[in-house]
């Protein structure tokens, strides 16, 4: 953790400054201290700066991408064949930050997999980004479930999408709640990306999934 790293929405949006630099040079000097065999970045959106992340790698260590893991499961749970039986496009929806919205982060890994990401209107994306503002302050309470509620309904019900990817680390902490207000949807419909990077990196620590099928 450095809170000396530009915030990475400003970033994003050309507001404030490039925070990829910071990234390369913290991840340049993990990989110069020989103590690791891999890296990854525990935040969605800062996703946007891979290339940077792995210039710092310097072709010496992989970088395991959230993103793409996360997708990687979502195209397994979906059995994905690009289309379903009746010819339509897979649909999966996103909840995600602003930021990594519109960096397409989840949108561009899921095209890549023949899945159609769906994304919240731009009103319930706004009141999105309330939700994690306001999970950060502390605030679980029932006007946040509901809002929260009020995205998943759209995605879901409206949008007809078929697996929703849940692309925060602050949203887990109100999902099951949520979950037991709202019987339009359960658990196996969504994935979390934070759930699928720590069983990705158990597997790697097991051997169970080879380290360098992620190098480029």
């Amino acid at each position: 953790h450095n809170p000396t790293v530009p915030n990475r929405n400003d970033a994003i949006d050309g507001v404030g400054t490039n925070c990829g630099p910071h990234l390369r040079d913290m991840t340049s000097s993990l990989v110069k201290s020989g103590a690791v065999d891999f890296i990854v970045l525990a935040c969605n959106t800062a996703h946007a700066f891979q290339s940077y992340i792995e210039e710092g790698c310097e072709n010496k260590v992989p970088f395991v991408s959230m993103i793409d893991v996360t997708c990687n499961e979502v195209a397994k749970r979906m059995n994905i064949r690009g289309s379903d039986n009746n010819g339509r496009k897979r649909k999966c929806g996103i909840l995600a930050g602003g930021g990594c919205i519109r960096a397409n982060l989840f949108q561009n890994s899921l095209l890549q997999r023949h899945i159609e990401p769906i994304i919240p209107s731009p009103s319930n994306q706004e009141l999105m980004q309330s939700i994690i503002y306001r999970i950060k302050a502390g605030d679980k309470g029932m006007n946040v479930l509901n809002d929260f509620i009020k995205v998943i309904q759209e995605l879901k019900e409206e949008k007809g999408c078929e697996c929703i990817v849940v692309g925060c680390t602050e949203l887990p902490l109100i999902l099951e709640k949520c979950l037991d207000m709202y019987n339009g949807v359960k658990i196996d419909d969504f994935v979390d990306s934070t759930d699928v990077m720590v069983d990705t990196l158990i597997r790697i620590s097991k051997n169970d999934l080879e380290l360098n099928s992620f190098l480029n």
